[in-house]
């Protein structure tokens, strides 16, 4: 870099880069971008370095001087956020220096053009390089699901399951223990009713108990007669087609 300086001023004798296209904002797909950043900051340093030439304010042009060798070491370094950070300013000094009369007006112009172009084709190429991410949708992540909590009773030693029969038909093998309360009540008002009709009738027959009874099933009619039987409040008579069921008291009687 000292190669383009002597006693402190810029040569003016250096060759510089080949012109290029300044129609055009992007280098086409054949030109590197690396090559066309440096190349574009080298043309707007040396173009600085020119104007600072007749610059008398010295203060303004080291600004100006500074801040262009600041583009050209991020554009040869590939330190574009950089390039970016000092292209603002040089910018703006360049505006300032036209609007006081420091440099020619049209000198500022064409180098903020440079600038312009430069910075704009570092944007795209950023831009590019780290494209927008997809945006995320969040929501869809989570089902619909809601929780419902179960109101769950502490965990205790389990009966064995006894097979329960048809609702109007208890098993003959449940004892009386082991039917639910509800079991208990229906049965107790099914024998009180039987209990009545033997009482009634004196000799009673499974078919006089089955008329009053039409809704329940011979088998539970069955069942309520031998539970009766077994508390000593009925006794059986005779056998077969036969028998009959009377008061175990009417018969000590």
């Amino acid at each position: 870099m000292d190669s383009l300086f002597v006693d402190g001023r810029p040569r003016l004798d250096l060759p510089v880069y080949p012109s290029y296209d300044t129609g055009k904002t992007m280098p086409s797909q054949e030109t590197n971008f690396a090559a066309f950043c440096e190349k574009k900051a080298f043309e707007i340093a040396y173009a600085v370095f020119r104007i600072s030439e007749y610059v008398k304010q010295k203060s303004f042009a080291d600004y100006l001087e500074t801040y262009s060798l600041s583009i050209l070491e991020a554009a040869s370094t590939g330190k574009y956020q950089q390039l970016l950070e000092s292209a603002k300013p040089l910018e703006n000094l360049l505006r300032l220096g036209g609007e006081s009369g420091f440099i020619k007006r049209n000198h500022a112009d064409i180098v903020i053009m440079e600038v312009m172009k430069l910075t704009e084709a570092v944007n795209r190429q950023m831009a590019e390089s780290h494209p927008a991410e997809p945006e995320l949708d969040i929501e869809r992540i989570f089902s619909k699901q809601e929780y419902t909590p179960r109101n769950r009773k502490p965990a205790t030693e389990k009966k064995p399951a006894i097979q329960q029969p048809a609702k109007d038909e208890p098993a003959e093998d449940l004892k009386e223990e082991e039917m639910t309360e509800s079991e208990k009540n229906a049965a107790k008002i099914r024998q009180s009713v039987i209990l009545e009709k033997i009482r009634q009738t004196g000799n009673c027959r499974l078919k006089d108990i089955d008329d009053i009874l039409p809704d329940l099933s011979e088998r539970t009619i069955r069942y309520d007669i031998q539970q009766l039987i077994e508390k000593n409040l009925i006794e059986r008579i005779g056998a077969g087609p036969n028998v009959v069921y009377r008061l175990r008291n009417f018969a000590e009687a």
